[in-house]
């Protein structure tokens, strides 16, 4: 299976992650080619309040308002 070049960054921050660390590499694996990323201009909203949500954000880098 080829592999995106980001996978590596995606499953790099999901393996250091509080969340995701302790589960098998194999599910990280899995879960790291599911991701992608996207990359947001300063100040877009990421996800109203009460909306549905449709899947998870990670943030790489950068930071994130939560207002």
């Amino acid at each position: 299976m080829q592999r995106r070049p980001e996978f590596a960054r995606i499953r790099t921050c999901l393996g250091s992650s509080v969340h995701f660390r302790s589960l098998p590499a194999a599910q990280l694996d899995r879960i790291a080619a599911l991701g992608r990323l996207v990359k947001l201009d300063g100040g877009r909203v990421l996800h109203e309040s009460g909306a549905p949500m449709g899947s998870f954000w990670v943030v790489l880098s950068g930071g994130l308002r939560v207002s």
